[in-house]
């Protein structure tokens, strides 16, 4: 048992470790050029779900930081986005913002807003009985 605990520290130690040399070789200004592209991909992709009316608020995609958002998507509309518009995220409604660009931003947003209507966020089911 104490074993493990041991293991688990050196992990928890070996991943800051990793992180910061992973980046550190870079100059600032790409971080920093990589960290802008993030916050302008989230404005953009919150703008496009509002833009369209999409259901709910989605100031949360602009609140949150990083490379991830969380959706707010259930899991039953995430499996509606992978299997009608081949749009994927992790079954927790986890979702990679680098890969949003400006010729699939548009469609994203018009798929996630489908997904709204077409899926009952508590239930899975759709509403119009298909």
């Amino acid at each position: 048992m104490q074993q493990n605990i041991v293991t688990q520290h050196r992990r928890a130690q070996f991943g800051p470790q990793h992180r910061n040399t992973c980046v550190s070789h870079l100059p600032k200004s790409y971080v920093r050029v990589m960290a802008k592209r993030i916050i302008d991909v989230r404005q953009r992709f919150r703008a496009a779900l509002e833009e369209i009316n999409t259901p709910g608020s989605w100031e949360h995609i602009t609140s949150q930081t990083g490379m991830f958002s969380l959706t707010g998507l259930s899991h039953d509309q995430v499996r509606y986005l992978k299997e009608k518009h081949h749009v994927y995220l992790l079954s927790s409604g986890r979702y990679n913002m680098c890969a949003l660009n400006d010729s699939n931003i548009h469609y994203v947003a018009s798929a996630v807003k489908d997904a709204f209507l077409s899926v009952h966020a508590e239930g899975g089911c759709i509403k119009n009985g298909a």
